[in-house]
């Protein structure tokens, strides 16, 4: 028990640096990966079958393949700065960056890229 001359302070428990890039530092590389998951599954709306028909008789290009592609590439280009930011904050507050986040980067950057050029209409 402390005596009066001497009392001992109460310390509070140390805990991370708090604010927000902590929490940023979590959440973002796992919007980044779900982000990711859903650009495949749109892929199909910029894919051969939608941009030269499926080769039946009486298919056509879809009516909608134009709009398609815009959505693909704006939804790519967030896709891209999510994981950029990902790795951003994670390097600010010092923590490691899952190498997961750079492999999908570089196929983002590889997607955006081929998409001016109708790679996935081949």
């Amino acid at each position: 028990m402390p005596s009066p001359l001497n009392p001992v302070a109460a310390s509070e428990p140390e805990t991370a640096p708090g604010g927000l890039l902590p929490v940023l530092a979590e959440i973002l590389p796992i919007a980044f990966y779900l982000w990711f998951l859903f650009q495949c599954g749109i892929l199909s709306l910029v894919g051969k079958a939608a941009m030269q028909g499926s080769h039946s008789p009486g298919a056509a290009r879809a009516e909608w393949a134009t709009g398609n592609v815009a959505f693909f590439a704006g939804s790519l280009v967030l896709m891209l700065l999510c994981g950029a930011a990902a790795v951003f904050v994670r390097r600010k507050i010092g923590a490691p960056v899952p190498k997961p986040v750079y492999w999908l980067l570089a196929i983002g950057l590889f997607t955006l890229l081929a998409l001016p050029f109708g790679l996935f209409s081949v």
